[in-house]
């Protein structure tokens, strides 16, 4: 190749001459590109870049953090990017759609799902009967289509499980983390509950800005977390522990349902377990209480008073030589599966507090609401 002159246009396109841009000698004869601040831009530069941050932040506000969807449409095809793959199908008019092919694709291998669906609905995976009520719902609703063929309608509690399990794990693969172990215990009706937590645990700390790496489960010289998650912004690391709570005849779990009424949130084994694994950094737990839905405010509900005095009972109980880790606990409630497709979707519940954290001890009224808005600012 012919070595380009010092007075010849550079060969980046860059509009200066090689001796001032790629050819230069040192930075100081590099032509820098002058920063400009955003009142030297052409008025319509400005609205143009105003309305392109206001959508940036609009969707980081409703989807957070991760990787949004890619897709185009072309000679009638629907694409849609995962990860690294390209995937189509003239059947997807929404993100529902989509969703609907996506869970079959990554759940269904070696005809784990039909051989489900053979089943009496009683006896089915929870996935396989949250499918079932969506086609039911579908079926409800199919003649709702506008002028492009789509419907729509107020989702009911298994409308909402389905699809978010569609959203989580492609969330995951979007991401390169969705491992074949995690979809094995999801097919098995027991394990489903615990995994699923598990995915959505991981999700959420990706929709959060957190760069995730998840444990060797494989290691059996230690105990160990899910997973450690990496602010992008902070560098600040985390070792992520999550805890579901189970309810016999719910969920994959066997035996017969309880009376609504009797359920009771003990998850003071839980924290205590989840308190007591090694963990490289800093702790945050999650726990999902799996209680039914309930009305009013969250800090007013039952179960949380209950889970706040157990949190409590650890605190005043535990070793004073030897105490608990510092955790930041999330208390979370999806009661989807309470409501099935009898009812809309009941609201989730989300609640931060901590563990051995000073400034998250109630205090005087309002002051421990300031400090957990102050610790979930500072994430």
């Amino acid at each position: 190749m012919s070595k380009t002159r010092r007075n010849a246009p550079c060969p980046c396109d860059s509009g200066h001459k090689y001796k001032h841009c790629c050819g230069a000698t040192s930075d100081a004869m590099r032509r820098v590109p002058k920063k400009m601040s955003l009142d030297e831009f052409p008025p319509d530069v400005q609205k143009q870049l105003i309305e392109a941050q206001r959508k940036m932040a609009e969707e980081q506000r409703i989807y957070g953090h991760a990787r949004p969807m890619l897709t185009v449409e072309h000679m009638g095809y629907r694409f849609v990017v995962v990860h690294n793959r390209l995937e189509h199908s003239k059947s997807w008019k929404t993100p529902a759609d989509f969703f609907d092919d996506y869970i079959k694709r990554v759940m269904d291998g070696s005809g784990w799902g039909n051989a489900e669906i053979a089943k009496p609905y009683e006896k089915r995976h929870p996935l396989l009967q949250w499918y079932h009520d969506v086609c039911t719902w579908q079926r409800e609703h199919h003649h709702e289509r506008n002028a492009e063929g789509v419907f729509g309608g107020v989702a009911t509690g298994s409308v909402k499980a389905y699809y978010s399990v569609g959203y989580d794990l492609w969330t995951l693969d979007n991401h390169v983390l969705l491992q074949e172990i995690l979809i094995r215990r999801l097919k098995i009706a027991d394990q489903f509950q615990g995994a699923r937590y598990e995915m959505y645990v991981i999700a959420a700390m990706i929709r959060a800005g957190f760069n995730v790496v998840l444990e060797d489960e494989k290691d059996p010289s230690r105990t160990h977390c899910e997973l450690t998650a990496t602010h992008r912004h902070t560098g600040r690391k985390f070792s992520v522990e999550a805890k579901s709570t189970g309810r016999t005849g719910f969920l994959g779990k066997a035996g017969n349902r309880p009376d609504i009424e009797t359920i009771d949130a003990k998850i003071y084994r839980q924290l205590q377990a989840a308190l007591l694994k090694d963990a490289d950094h800093e702790r945050i737990v999650f726990i999902d209480v799996n209680m039914p839905p309930h009305e009013g405010l969250s800090f007013e509900a039952p179960w949380f008073k209950e889970a706040a005095n157990q949190v409590g009972r650890l605190e005043d109980s535990q070793a004073k030589d030897n105490p608990y880790p510092p955790a930041f606990l999330f208390f979370t409630n999806h009661p989807y599966h309470y409501v099935g497709n009898e009812d809309v979707e009941p609201s989730s519940t989300y609640i931060f507090t901590g563990i051995n954290h000073p400034e998250l001890k109630a205090g005087p009224e309002g002051e421990d609401e300031s400090a957990a808005k102050e610790m979930a600012r500072r994430f």
